[in-house]
Formats: structure tokens, C-alpha cells, sequence
């Protein structure tokens, strides 16, 4: 997917001005080390447009020892250390340096370009510090010489606990390559053009600076899924993009927990409850088919209770995914109104034409923008599923 939707909405998302300004990193460190392609396939413009477009990533961090540090290697034919970790403690001459790295020419050798940031980089003899997130970015415009060896390469470098992230530029990268390389589909970046990079820097830098979520505030997370009239085939989509968007939290005792809300898990009876015929037939009749009001309602005054495992000190965050127009808007209203005087905020993801704009924002937290997120299917629910992260985790 070049340059996609889902791309060009966290662009929009993530952008918080024009002028440089640092995008949410702050103080937190990091190690990154990039792995540069210097072969002949890249026009010598485009080569110094790869150069600018890793100082404007730089100028999205704080440089230090104790903020993040930044390495570089070039690869061709072969691999040539630029600089250490622990070579440049200042961002300005840290960013004269990368203008001045030349272009070397020849093959597509990644595999070892990979395999140099992992054994000669990454080592505490040359900055390298523990506790810090180990980032790699891997810039291309080819395919691999060997594209075997690179994906053994990214392998062994993903096993030793380095993130890569891989950014592919122009019509001959190979997208299964560089989801190889990647250490998640979600890192893998596609441009058309060296000109294009500037519009994943922001979105780069985020991705790499941003702790993990839950590691600053613990937070319980309840989904509320409205697909269940939908049929099985939706519902299974709905709980995809739940299960991965849960992937990207730290699950833990005094990290993130996880909590889920659905029509049909609500009510019904246990197999002890009934010793006769005649009581059981009765209920029966009188089980009701649930709306998402009643999830609404069950979410608001029993999902964030202590009973149900929430904790008094965690933060409240409910995420609801819409399909279908409320049978019941003004119990909707009350409801989702309770909520938010009980402090839970409320993300809503609609999908299709069924719920209008009109009545996400009922249920949705403000501002609206930060809040609501739309898609024309259940198909595209992956789209949305980094925007939404990003906006539950700011805090976090």
C-alpha cells in the first residue's frame, strides 16, 4: 500500500505544525540506528534527499546520552560504519555529519548492512545503553542482492531484541521483502519517490519515540462491539481489530487491562439456575434481545467497577465500534452523559453508513477529531487501528 489512507490520517493526525517542533518524544531514550542504502540505483539528488529526510527525523528528537542517540551505517557492495552511538552527544553537529556522508555505489547488499548495525553497532563499547529501546531503520530502493540472507538477517536482529522498521523508496522495493525485514506490518513504510519521504517523518517518529503503551499510566480499556445483528463474519472482524489493537498494549497488574462488552454477553443464565421444566420455559420468554443501549448501560454502571476488576487509580477508556443506527438514542444519551461524569472516555469507531455522524458524537468524548474515527466496512477496520492507538495511548 503506497503511501494509503491509513497512512495519510495519522499523517494528518500526528502533524502538530509546519516548523520542526518535536512531536511527542520528549525526554524518553532511545538507541537508533539507521542502515542506509548507498548503491547505484539511487540518483545522487535522490541520495541527498535521503540524507535530509534522516536530519529532519533527527530534529524530532532530543539528542544526549541520557535522550536518544543516533547511529548510522551505509551498504552497497559493502558495509561502511558511519558513526557510533556514542560518537555525537549535540544535535547540530550530529546532523552535519549525516550531510556529509557520501554515497558509495554498487549492489544491494542489505542482508549485511543489517548484519553490521546488529553485531558491530548495537554493542556497549560503542554507546549502546540497556533499558532503552533498540530501534533500527532500514531506508531502501531495491530489492536485495540476496533476499534470503536479508530476511535471516532481520531475523536474527528482530531475536536480539532490535525494532526495524523499514522504509521503501520507488517501484522496484519488494513489499514481502520488506516485511521480512520489518519487525511488524505495521513498520513497514512504502513512498513513491525520494520526494515523498517528508510525508512519513512525522508519522516515523512517533512510531519509534512513543513508549509502549501503558508503560507511563496504568489504564482499563473496555470494547463495546455493536456487530452481533451484523452477523458472525463482521463480529469476527470487529474482535480482529480488537485482539490487535490489544496487541499493542502492556497487558499487566498495574499496566493496562482489557475488558469487552457485547450483546450477546449480556445476561443469560448459569446451569444451576434452574431445577423445573416450567421455571425455565418462563424466563425463557422473557430473555430480551439486547441493543447497545444495554451495552451502553452495562459498560457505565458495571465494567469499570471494582467487582468487574477495575482499579480506582487507572484511567477509564472505553472504545465502542458502531454499525447500526440506536434503536433507543435517548437511553444512549443518558448513558454515554454518565459515563463521562464517571470520567471514562469514550472512543467510537463507525463503520458503514449505519450510524450516522450525528450519533457517534453522542457517544463519543470531545474534541470530536481525537474521538471519532469512520470506515466505509468492516474490511478496512485496519486502517484506523494505528490512528486509534495513537489517540488511547497519548497519556499512557
Amino acid at each position: 500500500m503506497r503511501v494509503a489512507l491509513a497512512l495519510t490520517t495519522l499523517i494528518n493526525v500526528l502533524i502538530t505544525n509546519a516548523h520542526g517542533v518535536d512531536v511527542s518524544c520528549g525526554n524518553n531514550p532511545a538507541d537508533i540506528g539507521f542502515v542506509l542504502d548507498s548503491s547505484s540505483s539511487i540518483w545522487p539528488p535522490h541520495y541527498s534527499m535521503m540524507l535530509d529526510f534522516v536530519n529532519s527525523f533527527i530534529d524530532s528528537f532530543q539528542i544526549g546520552p541520557e535522550k536518544v542517540q543516533i547511529a548510522a551505517i551505509t551498504y552497497s557492495d559493502r558495509v561502511h560504519k558511519e558513526f557510533f552511538f556514542n560518537e555525537f552527544t549535540e544535535k547540530e553537529p550530529l546532523k552535519n555529519r549525516v550531510s556529509a556522508i557520501t554515497q558509495k555505489l554498487g549492489g544491494t547488499q542489505t542482508a549485511q548492512g543489517i548484519d553490521f548495525m546488529r553485531t558491530k553497532v548495537f554493542k556497549h563499547a560503542n554507546g549502546m545503553r540497556d533499558g532503552v529501546p533498540h530501534i533500527v531503520i532500514v531506508i531502501t530502493d531495491g530489492v536485495s542482492r540476496r533476499p534470503e540472507d536479508t530476511k535471516e538477517a532481520a531475523k536474527k536482529a528482530k531475536q536480539e531484541g532490535l525494532m526495524v522498521y523499514a522504509v521503501g523508496v520507488g517501484l522496484k522495493v519488494d513489499g514481502n521483502e520488506l516485511a521480512d525485514i520489518a519487525s511488524d506490518p505495521s513498520y513497514v513504510f512504502e513512498v513513491d519517490n525520494f520526494d515523498a519521504l517528508n510525508e512519513i517523518k512525522e508519522i516515523l517518529a512517533v512510531k519509534v519515540c512513543v513508549k509502549a503503551c501503558g508503560e507511563n499510566r496504568p489504564a482499563d480499556v473496555v470494547f463495546l462491539v455493536d456487530s452481533y445483528k451484523s452477523g458472525d463474519s463482521h463480529t469476527k472482524k470487529s474482535l480482529d481489530f480488537v485482539g490487535n489493537l490489544s496487541k499493542q498494549f502492556e497487558i499487566g497488574e498495574d499496566q493496562i487491562r482489557v475488558g469487552l462488552v457485547q450483546q450477546c454477553l449480556i445476561g443469560g443464565f448459569p446451569l444451576s439456575q434452574y431445577m423445573s421444566r416450567d421455571a425455565l420455559e418462563h424466563d425463557v420468554k422473557q430473555v430480551q434481545i439486547h441493543d447497545f443501549a444495554d451495552v451502553m448501560e452495562h459498560m457505565t454502571l458495571r465494567s469499570f467497577t471494582v467487582e468487574e476488576g477495575s482499579r480506582p487509580s487507572a484511567k477509564k477508556i472505553a472504545v465502542a465500534i458502531l454499525d447500526s443506527a440506536f434503536p433507543d438514542e435517548e437511553r444512549v444519551r443518558i448513558a454515554a452523559d454518565q459515563a463521562k461524569e464517571k470520567d471514562i472516555e469514550i472512543f467510537v469507531v463507525g463503520v458503514g453508513a449505519g450510524a450516522s455522524y450525528r450519533e457517534l458524537t453522542i457517544v463519543a468524548s470531545s474534541p470530536f477529531e481525537d474521538h471519532i474515527f469512520e470506515v466505509e466496512s468492516y474490511d478496512d477496520l485496519p486502517d484506523v487501528t494505528e490512528k486509534v492507538k495513537l489517540n488511547v495511548c497519548k497519556d499512557l
